[in-house]
């Protein structure tokens, strides 16, 4: 039949050379005529003005039941694009005619157009081209298999990677993966919360309601195994029907939440199982770096190499702009890299740098009245671990920022660094979900922990965790998985709850609820970090400095151009924080008192210098360093009238001052024993 609709095609042209007056067939030789068409079919003047990747094949139904085949081509770009003059065809050199797209024909930005076709594609297999005007540049092309009856060939999401199987829900001319990427178990208008059981792990999937899909971290309980990347990929498979993830969110790079390059996780997900990905979204790890590990170096050379296109990678920002689960679903990310309470920097080199931890993405997932808290293995501590990292109070900050929650996905599998009360009872969930380990090493879920849980919610978990604890009437669960249709009535593996959306007391408005605000009439009495806070990581409030660790090394009190100013040593073999402390001339007179900015760091045995004019007497003054009170003194200098441009100092740097002022001032280097 193929060859047959092409020998007409080729008489029809033959038969139209015949009819063309002499004039027109001047210098063409009959026996030139291109018979395979390819060369005769570039429209007289029309261009097809597209560019490879602009616009894409997205979908095609070759084989219906009612006889009308249609292929769909999707706009990649932001703005609408003519795609007039541009062909259809399937195979090369063969099959049917070449469809040329009528002039002026629009397809809208990140829009759809479709062609319906009858008995122009093979059921056995064929190519789906689209081409320039000349009808042999190829602009994309598609070849499928064998096909069934009324299943369709697509990209999911649209543009992104073709799907190995074909889906028996088509969605002509309107977004792939509208219900579901395939033909799971997950039903169309629920949403589905899978806390997939991995032992000392991490790993959530999240459907919405309209199929679009999210992976909250891909862990793996030891370095070098692919065991839970084994079960993650096949799980989420039944569920999605299809081996593509439209979004992965990596909480942060400690191996049981992402795995580790070469081995499991995420990686085997993509590398060896064949899972695409429409973007992973991960912290900011250029401008905070803590405690790093192989994990993580490998992780950064993977996603800036052979994965950058593979995982489409990008920085989370808070808010709900980056994620889209369907209509009626926000998954808002609530904190990343910290919340603000961690000083920007690459500590990694340091003794007790911030724990990975700490930089936690943590979110907060809503469906109607039902929302449930994910957070990583955020912190909710200051502590120095005996690993040579230390933890922070994260969940401190980030308590009023969530407020109530249903469902809470326990912080560090129930840590005692994490979980703290501020936390757990600003929250106050009505269902708990541990994911832990069984025998666990780390003595996970940690009593005070459970106990706290215990108080508050209903407790799930994965596995038993450390068998020396008393779990109470805690659920030993395996997978656990929470759904919902209606935003209000939701099943926790079949135990039915409805979700509240309580209104609680904050009398004063700043954030914290009465129950963990320890004078809810005023906003400005609030729980106290846990543990404190750390100044040499942290913006902290008070001045952390103690008498000895940072004096007062040089003193310019008179130049005769530019500013004035006043040096600081730090004595340490530490960096410390002289944010709030302050500088100060003589007491109760002369100019006010200057306090450094929050997080200010000088190095250890470093220096800091603040520029002032006409802050100090020229004829004698005194330089006073303050604690944030700007009265207790830390250290204080005097000086007598001096000279333009002479400099009092110690020396050497942090020793004795000299008796007479020098000529040669070092601002912000070490002073030269004379």
């Amino acid at each position: 039949m193929r060859a047959l609709k092409t020998a007409l095609a080729s008489l029809t042209v033959v038969g139209l050379l015949f009819l063309l007056p002499s004039s027109a067939l001047a210098g063409r030789p009959f026996l030139t005529v291109d018979t395979s068409l390819r060369s005769s079919l570039t429209a007289a003047g029309g261009v097809c003005d597209i560019a490879a990747g602009e616009v894409v094949i997205n979908e095609v139904l070759p084989a219906p039941s009612d006889g009308t085949e249609w292929v769909e081509l999707y706009n990649t770009t932001d703005t609408d694009l003519d795609i007039g003059n541009c062909y259809i065809d399937d195979i090369a050199d063969g099959g049917g005619s070449p469809y040329q797209i009528p002039a002026g024909t629009i397809i809208p930005a990140k829009g759809f157009w479709t062609l319906d076709r009858s008995s122009y594609f093979n059921n056995g297999g064929d190519d789906v081209r689209f081409l320039k005007e000349d009808a042999t540049t190829v602009l994309d092309s598609y070849t499928y298999g064998s096909t069934d009856y009324d299943v369709s060939w697509y990209r999911s999401p649209d543009g992104g990677a073709w799907q190995p199987e074909p889906t028996s829900s088509p969605t002509k001319g309107a977004p792939n993966g509208g219900y579901g990427c395939g033909t799971g178990t997950w039903t169309p208008g629920t949403l589905e919360i899978h806390h997939i059981n991995i032992g000392q792990g991490n790993a959530t999937l999240i459907v919405g309601p309209t199929g679009k899909s999210l992976l909250f971290d891909v862990g793996e309980s030891y370095w070098n195994s692919s065991a839970d990347a084994e079960k993650i990929g096949p799980y989420v498979e039944t569920v999605l029907g299809c081996k593509h993830i439209d979004y992965v969110v990596i909480s942060h790079f400690h191996v049981d939440h992402i795995g580790y390059v070469g081995y499991g996780g995420l990686w085997h997900l993509v590398e060896v199982q064949g899972f695409t990905v429409g973007q992973m979204l991960h912290r900011d790890y250029d401008t905070y770096l803590g405690s790093t590990s192989g994990t993580f170096q490998n992780w950064r050379d993977y996603l800036e190499g052979e994965g950058k296109d593979k995982l489409n990678p990008t920085v989370a920002v808070e808010g709900t702009g980056q994620v889209d689960l369907g209509e009626g679903v926000t998954f808002k990310i609530v904190t990343v890299d910290g919340n603000d309470t961690i000083l920007p920097g690459d500590f990694s080199g340091d003794d007790s740098p911030p724990s990975e931890n700490d930089y936690s993405i943590g979110a907060v997932l809503r469906y109607g009245a039902f929302d449930e808290w994910l957070g990583g293995d955020l912190d909710g501590q200051y502590y120095v671990s005996e690993y040579g990292y230390a933890y922070h109070d994260i969940e401190w900050s980030v308590a009023p920022e969530v407020g109530d929650v249903d469902v809470y996905l326990v912080n560090h599998h129930g840590s005692d660094h994490s979980s703290n009360p501020v936390f757990v009872n600003q929250l106050d969930p009505e269902v708990s979900v541990i994911s832990v380990g069984a025998d666990n090493p780390y003595g996970h879920p940690r009593q005070p922990v459970m106990d706290l849980l215990l108080a508050t919610s209903d407790v799930y978990m994965t596995e038993r965790g450390d068998p020396n604890v008393d779990i109470g009437d805690a659920v030993v669960a395996g997978d656990i998985v929470i759904t919902t249709t209606d935003g209000l009535t939701y099943y926790v593996n079949g135990t039915p709850y409805t979700a509240t959306d309580p209104v609680r007391r904050d009398a004063d408005g700043d954030g914290y609820f009465a129950e963990v605000d320890p004078d809810d009439g005023d906003a400005e009495v609030t729980p106290a970090p846990n543990g404190g806070c750390d100044p040499l990581y942290q913006y902290c409030d008070g001045c952390y400095i103690e008498p000895g660790q940072v004096v007062i090394n040089e003193i310019l009190p008179a130049p005769s151009s530019g500013y004035e100013w006043v040096e600081l040593y730090n004595t340490t073999d530490s960096p410390l924080n002289i944010g709030n402390c302050y500088i100060d001339d003589v007491a109760d007179g002369g100019g006010a008192p200057y306090q450094i900015p929050a997080g200010t760091i000088i190095p250890a045995k470093g220096f800091w210098t603040l520029d002032r004019n006409r802050y100090f007497n020229n004829g004698g003054d005194d330089v006073r360093f303050l604690k944030e009170d700007a009265t207790t003194v830390l250290d204080s200098y005097t000086y007598g009238s001096t000279g333009y441009d002479v400099s009092w100092y110690r020396s050497p740097d942090g020793g004795a001052w000299q008796p007479e002022p020098t000529a040669s001032p070092t601002k912000g280097a070490s002073n030269v024993v004379p």
